[in-house]
């Protein structure tokens, strides 16, 4: 019959177990850091990859921001560039090919005959202003209008030597006469301003107290009828 004997470990032993283990736990700790760090510097170079991927989509999207379908935009015509409207909303005529026209449309309605069929020249001679003022106007008739006038001094004529101070035309214009009817002419205003003054014998200047204050104006009229 056998029998198993167990022998218990010499001094020796136990010690240079002991040794063994005091000596592999650093090792295993460094063996864990090492792992560790060999993670770190993974997830650290996985990191810079993605925000490098990032970065390029970035960049990519940039040098895309102005394209459609990779297509250019613009407002010049290019090859193989799309061209937006401008501010009228319609497109320049430099991408419009030549010699393009649409339909004819229906012709429009005649316009009025251009130019007259009559000019006729008519005056009226104002009222003898005996005091100082004369007003005159020359109406076209009904079918017709005025297209241009003027004025004419009647009296007083200077004469050569004459003295007979200053005459004014205060308007010559032309008016509407009747806008019921749709009358027009010319109307015109003269003012005379007479000397107070005339030569007494001697060469004295004296006052004169019955001055001519007379004055007469004529209004002409451009009367156009088509």
């Amino acid at each position: 019959m056998l029998r198993t004997v167990f022998r218990r470990p010499s001094p020796a032993a136990i010690l240079a177990l002991l040794v063994l283990v005091v000596i592999a736990a650093p090792l295993a700790d460094a063996a864990q850091d090492a792992v560790r760090g060999s993670n770190a510097r993974a997830a650290a170079e996985k990191s810079k990859k993605v925000e490098r991927a990032r970065f390029a989509d970035k960049a990519k999207f940039a040098d895309n921001a102005r394209r459609v379908r990779g297509y250019s935009v613009g407002f010049a015509p290019l090859p193989s560039r799309i061209v937006l409207t401008g501010p009228n909303g319609k497109l320049p005529k430099a991408v419009i090919p030549a010699g393009t026209q649409g339909p004819q449309g229906p012709q429009g309605p005649a316009g009025a005959s251009g130019g007259f069929s009559q000019v006729r020249i008519v005056f009226q001679e104002g009222d003898a202003g005996l005091q100082g003022v004369s007003t005159a106007t020359a109406a076209c008739a009904a079918n017709e209008k005025v297209t241009g006038g003027g004025h004419e001094i009647v009296y007083p004529v200077r004469a050569a030597g004459a003295n007979i101070g200053p005459v004014e035309i205060r308007f010559s214009k032309p008016v509407v006469i009747n806008a019921a009817a749709g009358t027009s002419g010319w109307s015109a205003q003269a003012v005379r301003i007479p000397n107070q003054f005339k030569a007494g014998a001697g060469g004295a200047v004296v006052v004169d107290t019955n001055p001519d204050k007379l004055v007469v104006v004529k209004a002409w009229a451009v009367c156009t009828s088509r």
